[in-house]
Formats: C-alpha cells, sequence, structure tokens
C-alpha cells in the first residue's frame, strides 16, 4: 500500500469522526487518514475500510503522519468554527 490519501483528517474527537464520516458519504471510495494526538474515543470500524485504519496505526507507531503528507498534499482546505 502506497502513502497517498485523498483526504487526511488531523485531529479527532467528534469533530473528526464527522469529518470522516462525510467524507465517506460524499466519496465512498476514497483512502481516508484519520488521526489525533492521543486516542481517547472508539471510531466505528464501518466508517473506514479495516485496513486503512490498521496502516494508519502501524504508520504512527513508526514515524510521524506528517512525513508520509510533505510534498504529496495537493490541497488544504482549513475548516474553523465560528464562536
Amino acid at each position: 500500500m502506497d502513502d497517498m490519501w485523498d483526504v487526511v483528517i488531523i485531529g479527532g474527537g467528534p469533530a473528526g469522526c464527522a469529518a470522516a464520516l462525510r467524507a465517506r458519504q460524499l466519496r465512498p471510495r476514497a483512502r481516508i487518514l484519520a488521526t489525533a494526538a492521543r486516542p481517547n474515543h472508539v471510531v466505528p470500524r464501518r466508517v473506514f475500510d479495516a485496513r486503512l485504519v490498521d496502516a494508519a496505526r502501524a504508520r504512527r507507531r513508526r514515524r510521524p503522519v506528517r512525513r508520509h503528507a510533505e510534498g504529496r498534499l495537493a490541497r488544504v482546505r482549513v475548516v474553523v468554527p465560528d464562536r
């Protein structure tokens, strides 16, 4: 499996899960990488392809996710809620 992802979600919690779910709804075949500083919630495996979740977890143990994305991001969209 190569290190190319269609969607990278940095940060977990409810917002990260919601973003992953919406990405999956919009593009069912998208490759999604979701990562958090420390997992404190359970991401339902039915949202992701289980192999991608396992691969992301294994890679995170070996090296930072940032290294996977360097030089490969085609577009970044930052969503900041109004407070």
